[in-house]
Protein backbone atom coordinates (compact mmCIF):
# COMPACT_ATOMS: atom_id res chain seq x y z
CA UNK A 1 0.00 0.00 0.00
CA UNK A 2 0.92 3.27 -0.72
CA UNK A 3 1.01 5.75 2.25
CA UNK A 4 -0.13 9.22 0.89
CA UNK A 5 -2.03 12.15 2.54
CA UNK A 6 -4.10 14.33 -0.28
CA UNK A 7 -1.64 17.56 0.30
CA UNK A 8 1.67 15.22 0.43
CA UNK A 9 4.15 15.63 -2.04
CA UNK A 10 5.83 12.51 -1.82
CA UNK A 11 4.82 9.07 -1.17
CA UNK A 12 6.09 5.82 -0.08
CA UNK A 13 5.02 2.50 -1.46
CA UNK A 14 6.78 0.09 1.48
CA UNK A 15 5.59 -3.15 -0.84
CA UNK A 16 8.79 -1.88 -2.96
CA UNK A 17 10.66 0.29 -0.30
CA UNK A 18 10.08 3.13 -3.09
CA UNK A 19 9.82 6.81 -2.50
CA UNK A 20 9.10 9.33 -5.28
CA UNK A 21 8.18 12.78 -5.52
CA UNK A 22 4.95 13.29 -6.64
CA UNK A 23 4.25 13.87 -10.59
CA UNK A 24 1.18 16.59 -10.09
CA UNK A 25 1.87 19.81 -8.44
CA UNK A 26 0.12 19.76 -5.28
CA UNK A 27 -3.29 21.32 -3.87
CA UNK A 28 -2.27 24.03 -1.56
CA UNK A 29 -4.71 25.54 1.31
CA UNK A 30 -6.29 28.92 -0.16
CA UNK A 31 -5.04 30.84 3.50
CA UNK A 32 -1.27 29.98 2.53
CA UNK A 33 -2.00 31.09 -0.91
CA UNK A 34 -3.47 34.58 1.02
CA UNK A 35 -0.25 34.96 3.06
CA UNK A 36 2.12 34.04 -0.25
CA UNK A 37 1.07 37.45 -1.80
CA UNK A 38 2.25 39.38 1.03
CA UNK A 39 5.15 41.88 -0.07
CA UNK A 40 8.99 41.02 1.76
CA UNK A 41 10.11 44.02 2.55
CA UNK A 42 13.04 43.78 0.02
CA UNK A 43 10.85 43.31 -2.67
CA UNK A 44 10.66 45.90 -5.19
CA UNK A 45 6.87 47.66 -4.81
CA UNK A 46 5.26 46.42 -8.41
CA UNK A 47 1.92 47.71 -8.98
CA UNK A 48 -0.62 45.59 -9.84
CA UNK A 49 -4.62 45.49 -10.50
CA UNK A 50 -6.89 43.38 -9.03
CA UNK A 51 -6.93 41.29 -12.04
CA UNK A 52 -3.03 40.43 -12.00
CA UNK A 53 -3.18 39.14 -8.31
CA UNK A 54 -6.43 37.24 -9.14
CA UNK A 55 -4.41 35.66 -12.16
CA UNK A 56 -1.44 35.16 -9.83
CA UNK A 57 -3.45 33.83 -7.01
CA UNK A 58 -4.67 30.93 -9.74
CA UNK A 59 -1.05 30.39 -10.76
CA UNK A 60 -0.37 30.11 -7.08
CA UNK A 61 -3.28 27.37 -6.44
CA UNK A 62 -2.40 25.85 -9.63
CA UNK A 63 0.72 24.42 -7.37
CA UNK A 64 2.78 24.32 -10.61
CA UNK A 65 5.32 26.91 -9.28
CA UNK A 66 5.90 25.20 -6.04
CA UNK A 67 6.36 22.60 -7.89
CA UNK A 68 9.74 23.75 -9.74
CA UNK A 69 10.66 25.47 -7.07
CA UNK A 70 10.44 21.97 -5.25
CA UNK A 71 12.54 20.01 -7.48
CA UNK A 72 15.40 22.43 -7.41
CA UNK A 73 15.76 22.59 -3.90
CA UNK A 74 16.02 18.65 -4.15
CA UNK A 75 18.45 19.00 -6.60
CA UNK A 76 20.33 21.59 -4.15
CA UNK A 77 19.70 19.26 -1.62
CA UNK A 78 18.06 22.17 0.35
CA UNK A 79 15.27 19.40 0.61
CA UNK A 80 15.69 15.99 1.54
CA UNK A 81 16.52 13.67 -1.29
CA UNK A 82 18.47 10.75 0.47
CA UNK A 83 17.32 7.82 2.04
CA UNK A 84 20.52 6.40 3.20
CA UNK A 85 20.00 6.94 6.53
CA UNK A 86 16.59 6.02 7.36
CA UNK A 87 13.59 4.03 6.41
CA UNK A 88 11.21 4.78 3.28
CA UNK A 89 8.22 5.76 5.76
CA UNK A 90 10.62 7.82 7.82
CA UNK A 91 12.05 9.80 4.99
CA UNK A 92 8.70 10.74 3.44
CA UNK A 93 7.52 11.95 6.38
CA UNK A 94 10.41 14.37 7.07
CA UNK A 95 10.33 15.42 3.23
CA UNK A 96 6.51 16.42 4.02
CA UNK A 97 7.86 18.01 6.94
CA UNK A 98 10.39 20.00 5.66
CA UNK A 99 8.31 21.20 2.80
CA UNK A 100 5.48 22.04 5.50
CA UNK A 101 7.85 23.64 7.62
CA UNK A 102 9.60 26.18 4.72
CA UNK A 103 5.83 27.05 3.15
CA UNK A 104 4.45 28.06 6.40
CA UNK A 105 7.67 30.31 7.22
CA UNK A 106 7.66 31.85 4.06
CA UNK A 107 4.66 31.23 1.76
CA UNK A 108 6.07 33.57 -0.62
CA UNK A 109 7.77 30.65 -1.87
CA UNK A 110 4.94 29.53 -3.99
CA UNK A 111 4.75 33.07 -6.07
CA UNK A 112 8.37 33.62 -6.33
CA UNK A 113 10.15 32.91 -9.76
CA UNK A 114 11.45 29.52 -9.18
CA UNK A 115 14.35 30.99 -11.37
CA UNK A 116 15.27 33.29 -8.84
CA UNK A 117 14.75 31.52 -5.77
CA UNK A 118 17.82 28.93 -7.28
CA UNK A 119 19.94 32.12 -7.81
CA UNK A 120 19.77 32.93 -4.12
CA UNK A 121 20.38 29.45 -3.03
CA UNK A 122 23.01 28.85 -5.47
CA UNK A 123 24.28 31.93 -3.67
CA UNK A 124 24.26 30.31 -0.34
CA UNK A 125 25.45 27.46 -1.47
CA UNK A 126 28.05 28.10 -3.82
CA UNK A 127 29.39 31.91 -3.72
CA UNK A 128 29.01 32.20 0.16
CA UNK A 129 29.85 28.53 0.58
CA UNK A 130 27.32 27.74 3.37
CA UNK A 131 25.52 25.04 3.71
CA UNK A 132 21.93 23.78 2.87
CA UNK A 133 21.28 23.30 6.51
CA UNK A 134 21.29 27.34 6.70
CA UNK A 135 18.83 27.28 4.38
CA UNK A 136 16.59 24.91 5.52
CA UNK A 137 16.81 26.80 9.20
CA UNK A 138 16.40 29.72 7.26
CA UNK A 139 14.52 29.61 4.15
CA UNK A 140 13.70 33.34 4.33
CA UNK A 141 16.88 33.68 2.40
CA UNK A 142 15.75 31.89 -0.27
CA UNK A 143 13.67 35.18 -1.15
CA UNK A 144 16.80 37.72 -0.76
CA UNK A 145 18.38 38.71 -4.15
CA UNK A 146 21.44 36.93 -4.59
CA UNK A 147 23.34 41.07 -4.98
CA UNK A 148 21.96 41.36 -1.55
CA UNK A 149 22.79 38.51 0.33
CA UNK A 150 26.55 39.07 -1.15
CA UNK A 151 26.75 42.54 0.11
CA UNK A 152 25.25 41.28 3.55
CA UNK A 153 27.98 38.97 3.43
CA UNK A 154 31.02 41.50 3.12
CA UNK A 155 29.20 43.75 5.85
CA UNK A 156 29.75 40.69 7.94
CA UNK A 157 33.38 40.46 6.49
CA UNK A 158 34.29 43.73 6.59
CA UNK A 159 33.47 44.08 9.95
CA UNK A 160 35.60 40.65 11.26
CA UNK A 161 38.23 42.28 8.93
CA UNK A 162 38.18 45.74 11.33
CA UNK A 163 38.25 43.57 14.38
CA UNK A 164 41.40 41.15 13.07
CA UNK A 165 43.20 44.19 11.84
CA UNK A 166 46.16 43.67 9.47
CA UNK A 167 47.43 40.22 11.04
CA UNK A 168 49.13 37.90 8.34
CA UNK A 169 46.10 35.59 6.64
CA UNK A 170 43.64 37.52 8.32
CA UNK A 171 41.28 37.52 4.80
CA UNK A 172 41.07 33.62 5.29
CA UNK A 173 40.41 33.89 9.30
CA UNK A 174 37.96 36.53 8.48
CA UNK A 175 36.08 34.33 6.27
CA UNK A 176 36.26 31.19 8.37
CA UNK A 177 34.45 33.41 11.31
CA UNK A 178 31.97 34.87 9.15
CA UNK A 179 31.30 31.50 7.63
CA UNK A 180 30.73 30.02 11.25
CA UNK A 181 29.34 32.91 12.44
CA UNK A 182 26.46 32.85 9.93
CA UNK A 183 25.49 29.00 10.47
CA UNK A 184 25.46 29.34 14.60
CA UNK A 185 23.76 32.69 14.66
CA UNK A 186 20.17 32.63 13.43
CA UNK A 187 19.36 35.91 11.07
CA UNK A 188 22.36 37.04 10.77
CA UNK A 189 23.05 36.98 7.11
CA UNK A 190 19.14 37.86 6.82
CA UNK A 191 20.12 40.87 8.71
CA UNK A 192 23.19 41.86 7.20
CA UNK A 193 21.55 41.04 3.73
CA UNK A 194 18.36 43.31 3.90
CA UNK A 195 19.45 46.45 6.26
CA UNK A 196 20.07 49.58 4.45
Amino acid sequence: PTIKEDTAMFSVSSEFGAVSASKTPPRLDPLLIEEAQVRLPWEEQIENDNNEVACLSEEISCGQQWYQTRQLLTRLWVLPRDMSNGSWEAYAVAANNGEDRMLSCVPQLLRLPPDDIERSAKTVLSVLKLPPALLRREPLLLTVPPELLVTGFEKLLSGERERGKTQEGIDEEARLNVLEACKDTPGLLLEAATQD
